[in-house]
Formats: C-alpha cells, sequence, structure tokens
C-alpha cells in the first residue's frame, strides 16, 4: 500500500484543518490513497474533545489577545499548542483499528525522536522526557475517525522540535499541571506511570533542548515520514502541496492559503 506524503511547509490552522476534511471525504469515496500531511502551523491552541474550562490557565480571549489562535477541534484529548518549529503531522488513513491506529501515531514519533535523542524517551499518550526528576512533554497524539462504511482518520500527531514553549504556560498539556494534576483527569484506574508523570510533571520541552543542538525540520520531515512508512508497513510516494491542493480541489473552491 502507498500513501502520500505532502509537505505543506507553513500553514494557518483552518486551511488544514478544511483540506483534511476534504481528503476524508476523497478516501472514503475511493478517489485518494491515504495521504500523510507534514507541517508547522503559527501560534494555536486547540482542544479536543475531553479539554475540561479548568484546563485553559487564561481565557481563549487572552489567548487571541497574545497572538495565538484558539480552536475547538473534534480530536479526542485535551488541550494542546502548535506553533512554528513543531512538527505537525495529519495521517488521513482507513483505519479498521482504532487502538492500533493511536499507537502506531505515538510509535511514529517515537521513533522519530529516539533518532535524534537517543535515552530517556518514554512513551505514554505521546512523548515524554526524563531529566533532573522530572517528566517533561515534546510529543503528543490526538485523532478522529469519520463514521460510516469507510472509517477514515484525521488529525494526528505533534512532535515539539525547536518551537518556542511559552504558550503551553497557558494551558494544562494534554491535561497534566505542575502543581499537581487532579486525579479524575488520570481516569479511573490510572496506571502506575500514569500517576508518577501526573506527580513529577516539569512542563513542555523540545528536541533542540533535550539534544542542545539546532534540528532542521527538513530532517525532521523526512524522518518521520521514514518512521511512519515503517510503523504502518506502507511505501510513501511524495506529492507537492500544489498537486494535493488540485486533486482535493476537484469539484469545489480550493482553500485559500496555501
Amino acid at each position: 500500500m502507498t500513501v502520500l506524503v505532502a509537505d505543506l511547509g507553513i500553514i494557518d490552522y483552518d486551511t488544514a484543518w478544511e483540506l483534511q476534511k476534504r481528503l476524508v471525504a476523497m478516501r472514503q469515496r475511493g478517489l485518494i490513497e491515504d495521504v500523510l500531511l507534514l507541517l508547522e502551523h503559527p501560534l494555536v491552541i486547540t482542544s479536543g474533545k475531553r479539554t475540561d474550562p479548568s484546563m485553559l490557565r487564561i481565557p481563549p480571549g487572552e489567548m487571541e489577545k497574545r497572538g495565538a489562535v484558539y480552536r475547538e477541534v473534534e480530536r479526542g484529548g485535551y488541550p494542546t499548542v502548535h506553533a512554528p518549529g513543531q512538527l505537525v503531522g495529519y495521517s488521513i488513513r482507513f483505519v479498521d483499528d482504532l487502538k492500533a491506529h493511536i499507537i502506531g501515531l505515538e510509535e511514529t514519533i517515537y521513533k522519530t525522536a529516539i533518532s535524534y535523542a537517543k535515552t530517556n524517551v518514554i512513551k505514554y499518550r505521546g512523548l515524554w522526557y526524563w531529566r533532573d526528576g522530572k517528566y517533561y512533554k515534546f510529543g503528543a497524539r490526538g485523532v478522529y475517525v469519520s463514521g460510516g462504511a469507510v472509517p477514515v482518520s484525521m488529525h494526528g500527531f505533534d512532535l515539539d522540535v525547536s518551537n518556542e514553549l511559552t504558550a503551553y504556560d497557558w494551558i494544562d498539556a494534554c491535561g497534566f499541571r505542575k502543581e499537581g494534576t487532579p486525579a479524575e483527569r488520570l481516569g479511573k484506574k490510572p496506571d502506575a506511570l500514569a500517576l508518577e508523570i501526573a506527580s513529577k510533571f516539569g512542563g513542555a520541552t523540545s528536541l533542540s533542548i533535550i539534544t542542545d543542538d539546532e534540528i532542521e525540520m527538513d530532517g525532521v520531515k523526512a524522518r518521520a515520514a521514514e518512521s511512519y512508512a515503517k510503523v504502518f508497513g506502507v511505501e510513501t510516494q511524495t506529492i507537492s502541496a500544489k498537486e494535493l491542493i488540485r486533486l482535493s480541489s476537484a469539484g469545489s473552491d480550493p482553500p485559500d492559503a496555501l
């Protein structure tokens, strides 16, 4: 099986969101192969379906005054940050096993991360780095799968590469809080690792901080595409952003800002 891989550069959130919806509809009709979109966003805070208002440390209006976009979206999970310097991967993929799909996305960013940070990287509902007695978040995954006879995913994963991290202080990223994570956010029967992370949460970090090195985004994108192919057992075929937009726009107006 082949997956089309498109590098969209830096693209605003709403344009990418609408593009995903179009690609999902096309994939459901069998008009395209699975697609992996690799990109960066200008500063945006997104809240998934499990977000509680208490997880927003400042109101959405204040976020926007500080230069961010705020969006409530259909994916699962809690609030997160996207910003330039963070790799975002959106997986438009036929999904017959949701759990396996989510595990695969997590494994994709894990394989990508450990090609740079060789030790102390931990998978748990995303990626963590263990340093000086604390767990630091630097990768996440969250998905939505369409209903109907042909279930297709959208949204996907993110990996903090070299992005500025201040906006993580505006939210409880993935539900965790430095001052102590409320027990109800960990589920009815949290496992030992969840409890440990909750008690030793240190905030956010990035690959550049972890490695104390400048990391080029193009290289991370290439490794992420390679990891995705290995995890899901597919071949990759590069498609230009222009060609992907042409395909997605058949019979409708194209997204504006691409």
